[in-house]
């Protein structure tokens, strides 16, 4: 599933403008260092080929040339450094605004560390990142390796923050809180990762959680149950984005590697708001807070640095006062102003505004306007922001198109979307191989059966008085004859909505069957499938499934059956041997009793035997049902 932020057409974003001397327009330069392993965990490389460097002029799917030319765009300069042929001394550091560690394994001296610090409190920014791939493939190497973390700490660590291991378990989707005055991530955007691992930021410490990892600020994706190894830091509060201000400089830290890929598995730089994150990090680390066309046109106007104009995008045809209370189409747009970032203090003041000009834009349905700003004049910084909201006071349409799926050709998926403050809905294709036929394409819950195999993405759009939101998810269509084997666990043979059929429940090692029937449950139209389980802690190891060796995609399908709060049921699952899901919660992870999850993994066996293995730290583990599908 992928949340998209709330949309009005033709509205623009958060920015913030630093009153400062002319030195405002200088180029930035920015440094990306990396490192170089095998997939075995061998540092560096040698003779055997890199894993996953992800080089700024990479355009695989795990290069970063978009994210190279994003930066670029900005009128940055980004050039990349290896990271065992460099040494952190002021000869090195200065040249540059921004330094980037990227996927790097040295852990730096201490005179190296000192250097860098004098550099941040001087005013320079770093971005910081781990992930399991530091040391290697995580199917050799596990992902839990600690490589990457440990590099990355011998740094963060001294500003309050550390990072944990690869956590696994698939794609996740967060917020910061709606109340967030931080520029960057300001206006609701989406931040996504894939097998993320998370921030830790010490509360005693200097550093923030400017987007929380919390399931408040979760859109999309299962919960996160935290893994702790190798963190020093006495509870801490858990982020996706931590920040420390040292000096004059910035400490940034982010939860996982793959918000900057082209468009690599799991998440990437064009998915959700991940691009716009990223640029705005960047410029917040080169403490280069306005001047970019695609937020706003920061002017200096006379050779007087205290003469800032800046424009935004409006609709025509409203009343008020341009930047104080300009109301069109049922939408209020304001300039707020203030004079640090650490405050809440943001004003909308008429008399911090004098309108300029309005010059219409494209069809004049909307128009530029152009205001100057008029900062108290004992200000030594001053930040402004373009606020738009519905002028009523009304509440923005949010929507949730549910968890994704996989079925086959002659199924139907069920789509079970939650709609808030919306007055219209509508279903449609996104993306896929063949066409896609909804029974009811403006319901909130419908059914919907496609062409051909593949994988299609639709879209649901939730439409409000002012406002439209949106959130897709993803439908993977598979041929009949690819399906090894689909499994009722703890149950009997059955025919499920979606084509697959299952046969009554075998290959099991040990364990009971859990039977509640007759249970609706939510997400899903194949509610038998879900009241049947098998289970019991004391002698449920797993499956043993005997298939031909080859690639395959392991569907588990999984339900709270029994308890109705979290922390009552936690075990982990592994596919041949790999660890997939680290301390599971269904209630948690659902959330809520009787909510059907599914959750896929690729794998490969190589004697004739696919292996599941359950273990639970507390009750016991359970599953509702297994699909075995071959892969190419």
């Amino acid at each position: 599933m992928h949340q998209k932020a709330i949309t009005q057409p033709l509205i623009w974003l958060l920015f913030a403008a630093l009153l400062a001397p002319a030195g405002l327009f200088a180029t930035k330069r920015v440094a990306y260092i990396y490192g170089d392993v095998a997939a075995n965990g061998t540092i560096p490389s040698g003779a055997a080929a890199p894993y996953d460097q992800m080089l700024l002029d990479d355009t695989g799917s795990t290069g970063l040339s978009i994210f190279e030319s994003t930066i670029q765009g900005e009128g940055y300069t980004i050039t990349q450094h290896y990271d065992q042929s460099l040494s952190l001394d002021a000869a090195f550091l200065y040249q540059f605004d921004v330094i980037i560690f990227g996927l790097h394994q040295r852990v730096w001296n201490t005179t190296e560390q000192q250097a860098l610090d004098q550099w941040i409190r001087d005013g320079g920014g770093i971005l910081m990142y781990s992930d399991s791939a530091a040391g290697g493939l995580f199917s050799i190497v596990g992902i839990g390796n600690s490589t990457g973390q440990t590099a990355v700490n011998s740094i963060l660590s001294n500003y309050g923050m550390e990072v944990a291991v690869d956590q696994g378990g698939g794609t996740r989707g967060y917020q910061a809180s709606s109340d967030t005055t931080n520029p960057i991530v300001f206006g609701s955007l989406i931040f996504e990762g894939e097998g993320v691992s998370p921030v830790a930021v010490d509360p005693n410490g200097i550093a923030e959680a400017i987007m929380p990892l919390d399931p408040a600020n979760r859109v999309s994706g299962g919960n996160l149950s935290i893994g702790t190894s190798g963190i020093s830091i006495s509870n801490p509060i858990w982020a996706v984005i931590g920040h420390a201000s040292v000096g004059e400089g910035n400490v940034i830290a982010i939860f996982d590697r793959q918000p900057l890929w082209n468009n690599g598995p799991g998440s990437d730089i064009l998915e959700e708001d991940n691009q716009e994150i990223l640029r705005r990090m960047v410029r917040y680390l080169a403490r280069d807070y306005g001047n970019s066309p695609e937020w706003v046109n920061l002017q200096i106007l006379s050779g007087d640095p205290s003469d800032f104009q800046v424009s935004y995008r409006q609709w025509t045809g409203g009343s008020g006062t341009n930047g104080f209370n300009y109301t069109a189409r049922n939408t209020l747009f304001a300039v707020e102003q203030q004079d640090g970032l650490g405050s809440s203090d943001w004003r909308i003041e008429s008399g911090l505004v004098e309108d300029i000009s309005s010059t219409p834009f494209g069809d004049s349905e909307s128009e530029i306007v152009t205001l100057r700003l008029l900062p108290d004049l004992a200000a030594t910084r001053w930040f402004a922001r373009v606020l738009y909201e519905p002028a009523d006071g009304g509440s923005l349409p949010a929507v949730t198109a549910g968890g994704d799926q996989w079925i086959t050709t002659t199924g139907s998926a069920y789509l079970d979307s939650t709609i808030m403050n919306a007055t219209s809905q509508t279903w449609t294709k996104e993306s896929g191989p063949g066409t896609v036929n909804f029974a009811d394409d403006s319901a909130t819950q419908t059914t919907a059966t496609f062409s051909t195999a593949g994988t299609y993405v639709v879209t649901i759009t939730a439409n409000g008085a002012s406002a439209t939101a949106e959130d897709t998810l993803t439908v993977t269509v598979v041929d009949t004859a690819d399906v090894e084997i689909a499994i009722n666990s703890g149950g009997s043979v059955f025919s499920s909505q979606t084509g697959f059929s299952y046969v009554a429940d075998v290959h099991f090692d040990g364990g009971g069957v859990d039977s509640f029937p007759g249970n609706a449950v939510e997400g899903t139209a194949d509610d038998a499938l879900y009241n049947f389980a098998r289970s019991q802690n004391s002698s449920f190891a797993g499956y043993s499934i005997p298939v031909t060796n080859g690639n395959y995609l392991v569907v588990l399908q999984l339900a709270e059956t029994f308890f109705t709060e979290d922390n009552k049921r936690v075990f982990d699952i592994s596919i041949e041997g790999q660890l997939v899901l680290d301390d599971i919660d269904l209630h948690q992870a659902a959330p809520g009793k009787w909510v059907a999850i599914e959750q896929a993994f690729s794998t490969t066996v190589s004697d004739s035997v696919l292996d599941i293995d359950v273990s639970a730290s507390i009750n016991n583990p359970l599953i509702n049902a297994i699909i075995v599908i071959d892969q190419p």
